[in-house]
């Protein structure tokens, strides 16, 4: 797979099947020649969102080549050039929620907090809140047994309304950083000065490790 960044947002491609041959690999580290279907994306800013249930493929398409005329990627023109053009998707995040619970209904993951997908972070976090509500949970139970309410429903409700409220208390300042750092990194989509483009270059080579 290829990512290019570019002064007005980023183009990606690669394969997205094997080979026969690859297909009947399973061993993770065996490199397999690529098969006979090819993704690419274009991903970029717009102060609105388009509307993507009808999608104008030849204005698109336009659009496209505009946009990267000026790309001097062999690879990215050779995609433009001959790309068909069906559908647009935009990204989709929730907004900054003041807390994740209430009355003892918790909310985890996207349901929180979907972030932009420059985060990488989606799936990591759905998994560290329910492990941290778990956690939260199991001690507030523990707790609650040892001076049990006038009734079992009233004891345990006390523990998942706490266990709920720590686990908001916890996480939302984590999720908050990580949705700040995304932000940031969504920013590359962003019309560039010449002087961001290239500072943004300087950005990308600085993390890039070196040939071995």
């Amino acid at each position: 797979m290829g990512i290019v960044f570019g002064a007005n947002g980023f183009f990606g491609y690669g394969y997205n099947t094997l080979s026969p041959e690859g297909q009947k690999k399973n061993l993770p580290y065996e490199t397999c020649e690529p098969g006979n279907e090819a993704k690419r994306w274009s991903t970029y800013y717009l102060d609105e969102c388009p509307d993507w249930r009808s999608v104008d493929s030849e204005d698109a398409k336009q659009q496209l080549v505009a946009r990267h005329s000026g790309w001097k990627n062999p690879v990215v023109q050779e995609i433009i050039k001959n790309v068909q053009i069906d559908s647009v998707y935009p990204t989709w995040t929730t907004p900054e929620l003041p807390t994740w619970e209430r009355a003892g209904l918790v909310l985890i993951g996207d349901s929180a907090h979907a972030l932009h997908p420059s985060s990488g972070q989606g799936v990591n976090q759905a998994l560290e809140d329910s492990e941290c509500f778990t956690l939260l949970l199991s001690y507030h139970l523990r707790a609650a047994y040892l001076e049990p309410q006038d009734s079992q429903w009233k004891t345990e409700r006390v523990a998942v309304e706490q266990a709920a409220k720590d686990y908001s208390n916890m996480r939302i300042p984590r999720i908050k950083k990580i949705r700040e750092r995304s932000a940031a990194i969504g920013d590359f989509k962003k019309p560039k000065t010449l002087v961001q483009e290239m500072f943004m270059y300087f950005f990308i080579c600085s993390f890039r490790k070196p040939p071995t």
